[in-house]
């Protein structure tokens, strides 16, 4: 029995040291505490990581990554992050928020195959609002002048009407992006007013994704418990 108890031990110091050192899952919360992740979080088989932000207005208030809600989509094989905000102005103001972040797979493979971008947005006169995004495949260093392959771009906008998406792109498979989005409002004709209250990115995987090795660990420790209480009672 003493083998057995050593294999169960060190079943669940494994397992308990995985979950220790484990990537949170993704929730709802502010832009600001996603920048504050230590070493980003998981939606399924993507890790999302390295979040900043610039923040910049004309004649208006300047958003702030607290203001900035980041809401996870747990869609299997097509998860996402949308990005909720009050982008608002009216004659004369403009308001720009650049966003940046990395997605990866969590084992490693080469998976990722689509990029997808959706935004709700509205104007009047000659207000324009749009949102437009740079991302680089197979590389987390960067969506600007560090990108080692071509950058590539996707973006809606209003006007026209109706360009609010979603619009998606395909590229190689991968198992990492680096993306930078640039969300901005503007209204500088009279009587023009521009706003954007959700942007929406999913990122799709082909295939089928293996369960996180966590559970395993977590499943084969649980089976050994069954194991010495089967043997404990002969």
């Amino acid at each position: 029995m003493k083998p057995l108890l050593v294999f169960v031990g060190a079943l669940f110091a494994v397992s308990s040291t995985a979950l220790a050192t484990s990537i949170p899952t993704c929730v709802t919360n502010t832009l600001a505490s996603y920048e504050a992740l230590a070493n980003g979080c998981e939606i399924n088989n993507l890790l999302f990581d390295n979040f900043s932000d610039m923040e910049s207005a004309a004649t208006a208030s300047a958003l702030t990554p607290s203001e900035i809600t980041v809401t996870p989509d747990f869609t299997l094989l097509d998860e996402g992050l949308a990005f909720n905000a009050a982008w608002s102005v009216a004659t004369p103001a403009a308001i720009d928020s650049a966003i940046s972040f990395t997605v990866q797979t969590v084992n490693g493979a080469d998976t990722l195959d689509d990029i997808s971008l959706s935004a709700t947005e509205t104007y009047t006169g000659n207000g324009i609002a749009s949102v437009t995004e740079n991302y680089c495949v197979g590389s987390l260093n960067g969506a600007g002048n560090h990108c080692p392959s071509t950058l590539q771009t996707i973006s809606v906008s209003d006007p026209p009407a109706l360009n609010n998406g979603p619009v998606t792109q395909t590229y190689g498979l991968t198992n990492e992006l680096s993306v930078t989005k640039d969300i901005d409002v503007a209204a500088t004709a009279p009587n023009s007013t521009a706003t954007i209250t959700v942007v929406d990115n999913n990122y799709s995987q082909i295939g089928t994704v293996p369960e996180p090795i966590s559970l395993v660990l977590v499943g084969a420790g649980l089976l050994g418990v069954g194991l010495l209480r089967k043997r404990s009672r002969r």
